[in-house]
């Protein structure tokens, strides 16, 4: 028998856990980023940059969150979502100058919205993701809103509320002449 065909020591499975790959709840958690490389995509369309978050406290520690963060690619939808998301890592860390250096965000504490990642063909188990990156001393909102929501894609845009609200216009008493009649399959803007 080879030395390599045996462990070096006996080894009894029922007294280690096994590998979690459950996301997760979603929220704010204390986090680093321990790892971080600049990577092409696989279908040549781009670049990337993987960094490997490590949660820093609370029943989740130690767990790792793999985030990939859209440098280059075909669509600029996906460079604009990589980019918001970077400037949060590089602003968290305190940096605020243009850079090129990927080893600056490195074990650097800061606050991590998490959230849940879908695959929309089914294919592959959910997993956590990075929405947002805040410095280490960020306190989140408490109430409805304090937590990550899950997602499916990228996150959207918010707009603001409104700042007050108004009552809809009263509908004008109806007219009693009849509108003339639209012909059918035209479309009634253009009778006007």
């Amino acid at each position: 028998m080879s030395e390599f065909d045996e462990l070096p020591e006996i080894f009894d499975p029922s007294t280690h856990k096994g590998t979690d790959f459950e996301p997760f709840p979603p929220g704010w958690y204390s986090a680093q980023i321990i790892e971080n490389s600049v990577e092409h995509a696989k279908n040549g369309n781009g670049m990337y940059l993987l960094a490997v978050f490590e949660i820093l406290s609370g029943d989740h520690h130690g767990r790792k969150i793999y985030q990939n963060i859209t440098l280059q690619n075909a669509s600029q939808q996906a460079v604009e979502i990589g980019q918001r998301l970077l400037t949060d890592i590089y602003t968290a860390v305190g940096i605020t100058a243009p850079t090129k250096d990927i080893g600056v965000m490195l074990f650097k504490p800061v606050m991590a919205r998490v959230g849940i990642k879908r695959d929309r063909d089914g294919v592959y188990p959910d997993r956590n993701c990075i929405i947002q990156v805040k410095p280490p001393d960020y306190q989140p909102k408490r109430g409805r809103n304090a937590s990550a929501a899950t997602v499916a894609a990228p996150p959207r845009e918010q707009s603001a509320a409104p700042a007050a609200r108004k009552s809809p216009a009263p509908s004008p008493t109806p007219s009693l002449t009849p509108k003339p009649a639209t012909p059918q399959g035209d479309a009634p803007w253009r009778n006007q």
